[in-house]
């Protein structure tokens, strides 16, 4: 709507499934709003709700929450948080990014805090064109 808020609403897989993919294969049918809202220039957050439209008759939802901050020109720390109703599990996530004019690297971290073990690490490379 303006320079600061934007507003986003996805369907994801409605259009049918593949039968000779096994079910538990498949994609789920999902209807995502997403909000992202940019504050003092170096700070974004974001909230994101989930629905699984199929396989889901308590209508459980996934909510994604997260925050991250320009420290430079090319430095961004980030934190977010998940609560999965459709796993019944949260998470938490941490991470950092360099974003460079013609590459851009982002290291994350994330950890359910159910289990003591599980954590997942990723490292993603991009090169704009």
């Amino acid at each position: 709507p303006n320079a600061r808020l934007g507003v986003g609403l996805v369907f994801r897989n409605l259009l049918g499934r593949d039968d000779e993919v096994p079910a538990h294969l498949q994609l789920q049918d999902q209807i995502i709003v997403g909000v992202n809202y940019i504050f003092m220039r170096q700070f974004r957050g974001r909230f994101d709700v989930v629905e699984q439209v199929s396989a889901n008759p308590e209508k459980n939802r996934v909510y994604k929450g997260g925050i991250e901050s320009y420290l430079d020109a090319f430095l961004v720390l980030r934190a977010g948080y998940q609560v999965n109703e459709l796993e019944d599990r949260n998470y938490y996530s941490l991470g950092i990014g360099f974003t460079g004019p013609r590459l851009k690297i982002d290291y994350s971290y994330v950890k359910n805090e159910d289990f003591s073990g599980g954590a997942m690490h990723s490292v993603d490379f991009r090169l704009p064109l």
